[in-house]
């Protein structure tokens, strides 16, 4: 049973890392192709409602400037400790999708901070013809979020499940 655990341990936190490495890259390819090929171009996937347009982004979020790149870089290492935390902290009593959700999220906000950084702004490039520019992170983060909040949820459900048992 020991070895179960310790196995299963193992590949949560491996599915942790994968997810966000692979993600991680995917953003930063994807970046570097919409900087590449989208320089002078828009690409038309569907007229009218949605394209691939290059836009230097240096808000934080949808445009609006809250921060400067030096504060998202600390903001986004303060996540990345506190998600380590947990991540170890929970390690058995959690699901795979709460170790993937993480690993999507971090690669997002990590592929942002990189932008930031490295160019000063962040490269978006779906655009849609009813929302905001956005970029693969984007799209990882929110994925994330969903992933980790269904397990905090179910989470949660379960404890009150064994609260009201005990009562």
């Amino acid at each position: 049973m020991k070895l179960q655990r310790g196995s299963r341990q193992a590949s949560y936190f491996l599915i942790f890392l994968i997810s966000f490495l692979v993600f991680l890259l995917l953003d930063q390819v994807t970046k570097w192709w919409a900087m590449t090929h989208l320089a002078n171009q828009t690409i038309q996937i569907i007229p009218g409602f949605f394209d691939l347009t290059l836009r230097k982004n240096v808000g934080s979020a949808f445009g609006i400037r809250l921060l400067n790149p030096p504060a998202h870089f600390m903001i986004t290492i303060a996540i990345t400790v506190v998600f380590l935390y947990f991540i170890l902290q929970f390690l058995v009593n959690w699901k795979w999708w709460f170790f993937l959700g993480a690993g999507l999220f971090l690669s997002g906000a990590w592929g942002n901070v990189i932008d930031r950084l490295r160019l000063g702004f962040v490269i978006d490039f779906f655009e849609p013809s009813i929302w905001a520019t956005f970029n693969v992170a984007d799209i990882t983060i929110i994925v994330g979020l969903v992933f980790i909040f269904i397990q905090i949820w179910i989470q949660g459900s379960a404890l009150e499940e064994t609260k009201n048992q005990g009562v």
